[in-house]
């Protein structure tokens, strides 16, 4: 009988030790799921501390004008997962994209009051709602950094660097990134962050920042060249050469140098959106010349003022000093006059005008560079023209081709193919030939003879043998000399032609196919200068 129930014991204890190992199987698997969900839930908790910490230090960069110098992405199996936001004072933040899931969404939003930025908390699908310290008071985004935490099944969030938390919702196990959703950075002059609970901000780069001020300092530059040449420049002052200014390889303006040595350098070559005219007209009520200014084409023209007194602009007063200020990640154009705090530059309904590059501010409408003279047309539609000194550079050509130096002997002929005279000359003989240089003097309306002329231009003219001959002379025709006139502006004008023989010795035996002269043609008394080479066969060299 004993035996009996033993076996049956044994039995009914071998028939459950499956059961109890499945059950300890299934107990093992669900624990290791929970830590599993635990570790997610604490690196997801980490994750958004750290991003917090980031909207922290984004914010802080925006509020102290701090600029976004560059932008790295931060990739994960080959996925942009967020990026490396860097700021012109060092700092840098890794930012990542948010994913959906349930933690409570921290983020930020101005106070329109005072225009900082302060801590928001949405829990669930409610609204957010305003983050507080203990005495119910917002809690500054470049203050205290809250952080979030998971226990007993819930979000806890701490406003005091974990001194004391607060219960927020459930921890479902769903958790997701809580703070930035997305950055916006295709456009090169500022950056657009977009937090997850829909607020979005912007904070400049430094591209745009560098770029503005160059504009404000070529907007300064005109508003300076403006009042002086309104002021100063008449009729006895002329255009003595122009050259295009540049920015970034591309055209910008040009830099017009006047015969008295002064240099007014007009940024004229953007192609503007926008158009803010500034000018300068005649004021009843100050008896002065005075600041004007218009925005767009069709606006109202108004005076110029700062801290509520009209600008005026005689020749011994400041300029205004036109710059730009950051408000929220957005550049504004400001004004200022001497030692002044800059002011807003407001349209007509009274709202800061934006800076960009593609809205210009200008007193002057165009430039164009004519033949004989630079015309300048104003923002009001004024034109001032001011007559070029010298068409450009004296020009200089071969009057008498080059020919042994007897009368009977005949004119070479230039191979044009291989840019040569032939038939070209042999050793130890003389060789003359003649330069003409036509000149303009369009700055002057007396009619000069030939030696007043030479005085006057500063005209000069030396020759240089390059192989094995030498120059034996360089002499001035005066007989040949020829002034011609030019109607300009209404006025009669002269441009003047002259003549300089020139006697050219060959060596005693040539080496080179081809004997060499340099000619430099120098004005302005010696302080311009162009070069031009002519090249002589050598009929015994092969």
């Amino acid at each position: 009988m004993k035996r009996t129930i033993h076996k049956i014991i044994t039995f009914i204890f071998l028939a459950a030790i499956p059961l109890i190992c499945s059950s300890c199987v299934d107990l093992s698997d669900k624990i290791l799921a929970l830590l599993d969900r635990v570790a997610a839930a604490e690196s997801k908790v980490n994750a958004t501390n750290i991003t917090i910490n980031a909207l922290y230090t984004t914010i802080k960069a925006l509020e102290q004008n701090d600029h976004i110098s560059g932008i790295d992405e931060i990739k994960e199996e080959g996925k942009v997962v967020g990026y490396v936001i860097s700021f012109t004072s060092g700092s840098y933040v890794n930012v990542y994209n948010g994913d959906s899931g349930t933690t409570p969404i921290v983020g930020i939003q101005q106070n329109t009051t005072n225009g900082y930025y302060y801590w928001t908390i949405q829990k669930g699908t409610a609204s957010p709602t305003w983050m507080t310290n203990s005495f119910g008071q917002r809690i500054r985004a470049t203050g205290t950094v809250p952080k979030l935490k998971i226990e007993d099944g819930y979000w806890w969030v701490s406003y005091d660097d974990s001194s004391s938390w607060q219960k927020l919702n459930e921890a479902t196990g769903k958790e997701g990134g809580s703070v930035f959703k997305y950055i916006d950075y295709s456009d090169p002059y500022f950056v657009i962050f977009t937090l997850v609970d829909g607020t979005s901000f912007k904070i400049p780069t430094q591209r745009g920042f560098d770029e503005l001020n160059a504009y404000c300092d070529n907007i300064n530059s005109n508003l300076s060249t403006y009042k002086d040449i309104l002021n100063s420049v008449d009729t006895t002052l002329f255009v003595e050469s122009v050259s295009e200014l540049t920015h970034n390889g591309e055209f910008a303006g040009y830099a017009i140098k006047l015969k008295s040595g002064k240099v007014y350098e007009i940024y004229s070559g953007r192609n503007y959106t926008d158009s803010i005219f500034i000018g300068i007209k005649y004021n009843p009520a100050t008896s002065t010349n005075c600041w004007t200014i218009r925005i767009g084409e069709e606006g109202s023209e108004n005076w110029l003022k700062s801290d509520g007194k009209v600008l005026t602009a005689q020749p011994n007063d400041i300029e205004p000093s036109i710059g730009i200020r950051d408000s929220s990640g957005v550049y504004y154009f400001t004004i200022a006059y001497g030692e002044e705090e800059p002011q807003w530059i407001l349209d007509d309904e009274g709202n800061p005008i934006r800076a960009t590059v593609s809205g210009g501010i200008s007193p002057f409408k165009s430039v164009e560079i004519l033949e004989h003279s630079v015309v300048i047309t104003m923002a009001n539609g004024d034109k001032f023209t001011m007559v070029k000194a010298r068409r450009g550079i004296p020009t200089m050509r071969i009057s008498i081709a080059p020919m042994k130096n007897d009368s009977d002997s005949i004119l070479m002929q230039l191979d044009s193919i291989n840019g040569y005279y032939v038939p070209g000359i042999v050793e130890n003989e003389e060789y003359f030939f003649e330069v003409n240089i036509r000149d303009t003097l369009f700055d002057y309306v007396t009619k000069f003879s030939s030696l007043g002329y030479l005085d006057v231009s500063g005209i000069s003219l030396t020759a240089f043998a390059i192989d094995n001959g030498y120059i034996k002379s360089v002499e001035y025709n005066y007989y040949k000399f020829s002034r011609n006139p030019v109607i300009i502006e209404g006025v009669e004008r002269q441009y003047y032609d002259s003549y300089f023989g020139i006697t050219y010795c060959s060596g005693p035996k040539d080496t080179v196919k081809h004997s060499k002269i340099a000619l430099f043609l120098n004005w302005n008394r010696g302080a311009s200068t162009v070069m031009k080479v002519i090249e002589l066969k050598n009929q015994n060299v092969h």
